[in-house]
């Protein structure tokens, strides 16, 4: 039976009672959509803003760390000279926000009021360089987005990419992201530089550079050309001071992303310095780029670190151990990686795994590095001996754990953060590298004139591009 006090009225006379019952959703509906539409925002009206989070560091990042774990909270004291641990779980995924294939944030739309300009003065007659501020600004919504990329690049040759330098801005609550950089050198007249543009992408409210689901899409076709000026004035060659006052020392890093566009930045990312982008170069190719980053690293004291000595733990180091990184997620090394740091078997094939949960801890926050003698060993086994090293050449890989990225503009050291990256980086791609390797017994060896080679070559790259920024300091 129907309760007369909650049976839909009649809608008409031909027995059709139900037939408002759904017209009406189906009007309001067409209703909404016609207002949205006419607004042209019906994304941001699906989803919700993500507020920004860094994660949830200790209390306070001290130089030296010792650490009690349980197992659900995480203290850290400066007055125990040994860490205890009341349980083997290890705190990295709490840390950890993102692998690949996880992240689904609100993507931002792309940056848009884009503007270049370039202004210089010739500096020197005799040889032939000029001195370049170049400004750039763009709009983005801060509802959604926290961080623009610029990325400047020159027309293609001979169907090759010209990336020349890049440089993120944070985007005020005004939603302007403006930056400017004073000291870019070119070769050469401005006019060397005619067709330059800037392309701009936009970085969700998500912790993580390193992701590239995080940024918003940019058209390379819709880019925005350069303003070319000279100006009266020279400008002045200015790095950005830091605003802490904690120990610390630069790295210079370099980072091949296979196949991408655009850098993909150092958060939940491998880099190496010179020596390891030359054994990469023997694997890269014209598809992918070449970013050179500045690092700032807190001079932290960490002890009990297994991926720097071949004798065994150290302690005192400032950097934690090593990470291998991949898809968006970094991991304990296994053993293949373990080999290319010629670390004993004992570290190498480990009871009960390598990584400690002190270990872990560290690397989640702190970068990681681990040395890398040359002529250079890949292989899945073990060897019955490591070829002998030749005595002075020496790179090393790095991990950067997104828990650690200090925000923009903080240095590391406050706000409980270990490293920054400076917001200004190089860029380059493609390259002549030779691809040589001796395959013996299912090893991959490099030859020390191989990888030194690439290194040299790589080096040059960077110093002759049409754009270049100043050396790490």
């Amino acid at each position: 039976m129907v309760d007369p006090q909650t049976a839909p009225p009649s809608a008409s006379t031909n027995g059709c009672d139900s037939c408002l019952t759904w017209l009406l959703p189906v009007w309001t509906l067409v209703a909404v959509l016609t207002l949205q539409l006419s607004d042209l925002r019906v994304t941001p009206l699906l989803r919700a803003p993500i507020q920004p989070s860094w994660g949830e560091p200790p209390a306070s990042i001290p130089t030296h760390i010792s650490t009690t774990i349980t197992s659900t909270t995480t203290t850290t004291s400066t007055t125990m000279r040994t860490p205890t641990f009341t349980t083997t779980k290890a705190p990295y995924k709490q840390h950890r926000t993102f692998r690949f294939g996880e992240l689904n944030p609100s993507i931002p739309f792309p940056p848009s009021q884009l503007t270049c300009t370039v202004a210089a003065k010739r500096r020197s007659t005799s040889t032939n360089t000029t001195l370049l501020t170049v400004s750039l600004r763009a709009s983005s919504d801060p509802a959604y987005s926290d961080l623009v990329a610029f990325d400047l690049m020159l027309p293609a040759t001979e169907n090759v990419r010209r990336p020349l330098l890049g440089v993120t801005a944070p985007v005020s609550p005004q939603g302007i992201a403006e930056v400017t950089l004073n000291s870019v050198e070119s070769d050469g007249d401005l006019e060397s530089l005619t067709g330059l543009a800037v392309v701009a992408r936009a970085k969700a409210l998500v912790p993580t550079e390193g992701h590239p689901g995080a940024w918003s899409a940019a058209n390379l076709s819709h880019n925005v050309s350069c303003t070319l000026l000279y100006t009266g004035n020279e400008p002045a060659v200015v790095r950005p001071a830091r605003s802490g006052t904690n120990a610390s020392h630069w790295i210079t890093v370099y980072r091949y992303s296979t196949g991408e566009t655009f850098p993909d930045y150092l958060d939940e990312h491998n880099a190496g310095d010179i020596i390891v982008a030359g054994r990469v170069a023997q694997k890269a190719n014209s598809e992918g780029i070449w970013a050179r980053y500045c690092v700032e690293v807190l001079n932290a004291s960490l002890d009990n670190i297994t991926t720097h000595d071949k004798n065994g733990s150290i302690s005192g180091s400032p950097y934690a151990d090593y990470l291998t990184c991949y898809k968006g997620g970094c991991h304990c090394p296994g053993a293949w990686d373990r080999i290319i740091g010629r670390l004993p078997k004992s570290k190498v094939f480990c009871k009960g795994g390598c990584c400690s949960p002190q270990s872990t801890y560290q690397s989640s926050w702190y970068v990681g590095k681990m040395p890398v003698k040359l002529p250079w060993l890949s292989t899945p086994h073990f060897p019955q001996a490591y070829l002998p090293w030749d005595g002075k050449n020496e790179g090393a890989f790095y991990s950067f754990p997104s828990a650690g990225r200090c925000p923009p503009g903080i240095s590391p050291g406050d706000r409980n953060c270990t490293w920054r990256r400076e917001a200004s980086y190089a860029l380059t791609a493609g390259g002549k590298f030779d691809k040589r390797a001796t395959q013996k017994n299912g090893q991959t060896i490099l030859s020390t004139k191989t990888i030194m080679g690439n290194a040299k070559t790589l080096a040059e790259q960077f110093a002759r591009a049409p754009l270049r920024l100043p050396p790490c300091r």
